[in-house]
């Protein structure tokens, strides 16, 4: 079996803005918070469980707040369905009748808090009463496929039931116009480290969701630091080494859905989850790599491999590279 996905407890301030139970503590349910399990090791689903005693007529809803955010891996997904037996006794229902967790909804602005509405939906007149701890939801973790013609490229921005919302802000827009940004800076002026700072500044400022943007050279036949925007990084990197060192090895642009899954994986920033790297090329040669980290699991796509290798067309035609105090080659 592939394991693809971790839970994880949100934020206590996250789960106090959207525990709503008046008759419940929310310090004490936050507290109170089982990650979901599976029951044995046949079992498919991963109950949930409630932080709260939950008591619901017929006809009456609540919304669980379950303090649990999914981290899942690109092309899978947390279908959310009510617990069986619940079902068959109470006619327990998911107001949205299936819940859906998509493999970005942990990077949401809500902190891809888990929230279920349900609903007792009996026709016998029971109650449902369950005690804090009590499993009432089971979650299934499904792979998915795509069409062979799509592109889409929008990112989520809100939280629960927001994917309708998620990017038509024209932030492809502002992509697509990163290279002829970047020439313009590039205007004028030859020197490499002046080229390479503003660019390594442009595309961090630029491009959402990115926690690390810039440069490594090529010195005597290993990658050295250079100018860059994020937290500090490894200063020199092996051509066997990382993405960056397989890029420059091979002579050819990687996109990394996944990091941890890359043999070799250099973490200088343990929150990196996703990378692009572009060679840069003089004479023929590689002469050095960009490096574009993300902390959301397959930022980069089609939209984002092309600019950014636009933008190193562009660094590798501005420069005067014979001024660059390194041995490149």
């Amino acid at each position: 079996m592939q394991r693809i996905a971790r839970f994880e407890k949100v934020s206590l301030p996250q789960f106090q803005s959207d525990f709503s139970d008046p008759r419940s503590d929310a310090c004490a349910a936050y507290a109170a918070i089982v990650m979901p399990r599976r029951a044995t090791r046949g079992s498919a689903g991963y109950d949930f469980f409630l932080p709260a005693p939950l008591t619901l007529a017929p006809g009456e809803g609540a919304l669980v707040a379950t303090g649990v955010r999914a981290l899942i891996d690109p092309g899978w997904a947390l279908v959310l369905a009510p617990r069986s037996g619940l079902g068959f006794k109470y006619r327990l229902q998911l107001d949205n009748t299936v819940g859906i967790v998509d493999s970005d909804y942990a990077f949401s602005d809500n902190e891809g808090h888990i929230l279920a509405r349900v609903f007792n939906d009996g026709r016998a007149g029971k109650t449902l009463s369950l005690p804090a701890g009590a499993a009432f939801m089971q979650g299934l973790l499904l792979p998915f496929g795509i069409t062979e013609d799509d592109e889409t490229m929008a990112v989520r921005n809100g939280g629960f039931g927001s994917t309708d919302a998620s990017c038509a802000d024209g932030s492809d827009d502002a992509l697509r116009a990163l290279p002829d940004a970047a020439q313009a800076l590039f205007e004028g002026e030859r020197h490499p480290l002046v080229n390479l700072s503003n660019a390594a500044a442009l595309l961090y400022d630029g491009m959402r969701d990115v926690n690390w943007c810039g440069f490594y050279l090529m010195d005597g036949g290993e990658l050295v630091l250079g100018p860059f925007c994020g937290k500090p990084a490894c200063r020199r990197i092996a051509l066997t080494r990382g993405v960056c060192g397989a890029a420059a090895s091979q002579g050819r642009t990687l996109v990394v859905a996944d990091v941890h899954a890359f043999p070799g994986h250099i973490a200088c920033d343990a929150a990196s989850r996703s990378e692009l790297v572009v060679p840069l090329f003089h004479e023929g040669r590689v002469i050095g790599v960009l490096d574009v980290d993300s902390p959301r699991p397959a930022r980069f796509g089609g939209l984002e491999q092309d600019a950014l290798e636009r933008v190193a067309r562009a660094l590798e035609d501005a420069c005067d590279w014979t001024r660059a105090e390194y041995r490149l080659r």
